[in-house]
Parts: structure tokens; C-alpha cells; sequence
């Protein structure tokens, strides 16, 4: 409701859901504490000022957006206009960016550090990784692709994760199960030196 309507009062929400202003405050108490809703206190002239309750930018996020197809649909019109060599080139600039993140993050440490530092930033950023040490060096399990939907136009995007996997951990990298092959996930052996 208060993501059609905007700013609520208890009351207003009441109504709109067939419960009393009561039980409305128990649960926007409960959101709030969640960080999901707002509130402030709204001064009127005469009577009892009303609590009137938003969503936060915490709870927008909660709600789909849809940025894979505008991602695919923006990259397939600049590979129409620019060709295949800008679409290479774009990824490559995130790998750029991204290795200098994570060098940052890795810098002085040890080959497992630097593979558990890489799983860690992954699942940070949503990719759902895990890591273990295996014979000959460490296998990298990635369960949810950030990607997917742009990889499977753009495979692009997932050598220029693989050559990025290489120079950050400085050694070989072979992928050895692929998302966007039919695999359940990307799994990488990180040979260690």
C-alpha cells in the first residue's frame, strides 16, 4: 500500500487493509526496526497529530527492478551502433575496475587469503561463492551469476571474469563448470603455485 499510495497515516492504512490503526502501528514498528519504514509526525492546527509512515530507500530495493534486460537491451544497442569491439571493451573496463578493488583488498596477502578474500567480495556483492582447498590448489564455487541473463548475449562478460580471476590471484584459473553452459554453478580450479 505504501508502495502505490506513498505516505500513509496509520488510519489511512487501516482502512486500506481492513484492520485497525492498532495492529497497522504494531507492524509498521516491527518494518521500522527493520529499517523498511519511516516516519515523522505530522503538525496540524488543532487536534492530535497524525504518525504518517513512507518506505525507506532500504525497502525500494526490495522491490523489482528489472536491470538485466535494460543491462542486455542497453549492451545489444551499442554492439548494433559500435560493434562487437566496444561490447569487448566495455567488459573489460569492469574487469579493470573490479581488479583494482580487489587487489586492494588483497594486497600482501597469501594465495588462500587472496582465494578466500575473492569468495568473500563475490558474496558480498550477491554472487553467493564458497571456497576449498583441493589437490593441486582451490576450487572456487560461485552459486548465484550477478550476470546471467547478460552473459548468456554477452559470453564476453563471463572471459573477462575468468581473465580477471587470473591476473587478481596470479595464476591459472580454469573454469571447469559454467552457469551459462547448463551448469548449477561456475566452478573454478585456482591451481596454486
Amino acid at each position: 500500500m505504501l508502495r502505490k499510495r506513498g505516505e500513509l497515516t496509520a488510519s489511512e492504512l487501516a482502512q486500506c487493509l481492513g484492520v485497525t490503526p492498532v495492529a497497522v502501528r504494531h507492524q509498521m514498528a516491527h518494518l521500522q526496526a527493520a529499517g523498511l519504514v519511516e516516519y515523522y509526525v505530522q503538525r496540524r492546527p488543532i487536534g492530535r497529530p497524525p504518525t504518517v509512515y513512507a518506505l525507506t530507500k532500504e525497502a525500494d530495493e526490495l522491490f523489482p527492478k528489472n536491470y538485466e534486460d535494460l543491462a542486455t537491451s542497453l549492451l545489444k544497442q551499442i554492439a548494433e551502433l559500435d560493434g562487437e569491439v566496444k561490447i569487448r571493451q566495455i567488459f573489460r573496463t569492469r574487469a579493470g575496475h573490479l581488479e583494482e578493488a580487489y587487489r586492494e583488498k588483497m594486497d600482501g596477502a597469501g594465495m588462500e587469503q587472496k582465494v578466500a578474500t575473492l569468495a568473500s567480495m563475490l558474496t558480498e556483492d550477491g554472487a553467493l561463492a564458497e571456497w576449498q582447498t583441493v589437490d593441486g590448489g582451490y576450487e572456487l564455487c560461485v552459486y548465484n551469476c550477478l550476470l546471467s541473463k547478460v552473459s548468456s548475449s554477452f559470453p564476453q562478460a563471463c572471459s573477462e571474469e575468468l581473465g580477471l580471476f587470473n591476473r587478481i590471484l596470479d595464476t591459472k584459473v580454469t573454469r571447469v563448470e559454467h552457469m551459462a553452459s547448463g551448469g548449477r554453478r561456475c566452478a573454478y580450479f585456482i591451481k596454486k603455485y
